[in-house]
């Protein structure tokens, strides 16, 4: 998209994080798989809502355990999460960044959408994580 475009340019998606072309990173570590229907906070919406996707869209959910230049990213907060949401097999995802201690999820209270961008792989791709683009 041109928010994401303007925001960090191009995306590349690493088992340690993602490394944007224009200088940010977010290393990451991977956690338990979600899906499109699961909620992001509690009495909030789901991730398919969030990412304008079905119920069955597949989501890798990651920890920001550190970053670099990730300023952009969330505005005034600091990225604490990050989810690739995407169908099981697309040419593109989008990125959902969350702030806040605690990890999206149906019981969480703290944790915030803070930014949302969208990427295309029209050539697809696969990252070592299990994320297909096609």
């Amino acid at each position: 998209s041109e928010t994401a475009r303007a925001a960090t340019g191009d995306v590349g998606v690493e088992r340690a994080g993602l490394i944007f072309s224009r200088g940010v990173a977010l290393y990451t570590r991977t956690l338990d798989a979600r899906r499109g229907g699961d909620l992001t906070m509690r009495d909030g919406a789901s991730y398919a809502a969030l990412a304008v996707g079905s119920a069955d869209l597949m989501v890798e959910l990651r920890r920001v355990i550190d970053t670099a230049d990730a300023d952009a990213l969330c505005g005034a907060d600091a990225p604490t999460y990050v989810a690739l949401v995407h169908e099981a097999r697309a040419a593109g995802f989008t990125l959902l960044v969350f702030a806040g201690e605690e990890p999206p999820g149906p019981n969480a209270r703290e944790s915030r959408l803070c930014a949302s961008y969208a990427y295309a792989a029209p050539h697809g791709a696969r990252t070592r994580e299990g994320v297909v683009l096609w």
